[in-house]
Order: structure tokens, then sequence, then C-alpha cells
């Protein structure tokens, strides 16, 4: 939820996008925490890209969802993946 409340923020007058992205990071360690704990893995290396790539790192966003394929699926993220990635290819 909190990549999608970023983009429409964007939007928003007086976005402050320091605040925003110090959300974001947090989250993304977050979610990598939840990574290690989880049966679901790769949803939440799923769930941590696409907040790195909300927060500007493109590049190791989309590194870590094509690293995210190689494990087993769940909860549809590799659905999810490969959408985040398609997303990528056309701004």
């Amino acid at each position: 939820n909190l990549t999608w409340a970023t983009r429409s923020a964007k939007h928003l007058p007086g976005y402050d996008a320091t605040q925003w992205n110090g959300r974001l990071t947090s989250a993304i360690a977050r979610a990598e925490q939840q990574a290690e704990r989880s049966n679901a893995k790769v949803w939440w290396i799923y769930v941590a890209a696409t907040l790195r790539k909300s927060a500007g790192q493109n590049e190791s966003g989309n590194s870590e969802l094509r690293d995210a394929l190689l494990l087993p699926d769940s909860r549809l993220a590799h659905h999810y993946i490969r959408l985040a990635l398609s997303e990528s290819n056309h701004p």
C-alpha cells in the first residue's frame, strides 16, 4: 500500500520527497526482515523490491525482482513480479 500511497502523494501539493523516501526505506527494511522469517519469502522479496523501486532504486529493485523469480512461487508473487518488471520497460 505504501507504494501506491507514494505514487498518489506525488500529485498532491506539499509533497515532501524526503519524508516519503524515509517511509519507503523503513518499509524496505521491515519487508526484508519478514522475508527472512516467512514461509512466503518470495512474496516479501517482491514487496521489498517494489518499495525499493518506489524509492528510486530502480536498478537494484529490478535485479531483486529477477532474482526472486528463481524462488518457489507463493501468493502469486511470480505474476506480480512479472508485472512489475514489464512496467519498468514501459514508462
